[in-house]
């Protein structure tokens, strides 16, 4: 799951080329657009900020529940899990949100929702 910069998106050259890079070591990239980044007006109460992470785990709350849907359940008798893992990666204001998630979520990042690592980066 990939975060963008702040005056980014999806479809930035940034954005594209660190998904590719991902898809090339095996790697399925979903990015987040911020509300009002996708060329779709914010219709939602409030924007994006430098510490809004709700979108961010609402998505992680949705992977969850729609992997346990296709794979049947949640974690197996022996206590490993069934889950896909989840890594977080994001770049600039996405960096910050990536990690405030994380501060936020603690031990629930990797035991609820499969989260196994992040990088994060930042723009100069």
């Amino acid at each position: 799951v990939a975060l963008h910069g702040l005056e980014s998106n999806a479809n930035a050259t940034l954005s594209v080329d660190i998904a590719e890079a991902h898809r090339r070591n095996g790697f399925d990239v979903a990015y987040i657009n911020f509300r009002g980044k996708s060329g779709v007006p914010n219709r939602t109460p409030g924007g994006y900020h430098l510490g809004f992470t709700d979108d961010l785990i609402h998505y992680l709350r949705v992977l969850k529940e729609r992997d346990e849907k296709e794979r049947g359940g949640g974690d197996g008798e022996d206590g490993t899990t069934r889950r896909r893992p989840i890594y977080l990666t994001g770049y600039s204001l996405g960096s910050n949100v990536v990690l405030k998630a994380l501060g936020e979520l603690g031990e629930r990042a990797h035991l609820r929702y499969n989260v196994r690592g992040a990088s994060v980066s930042d723009v100069p």
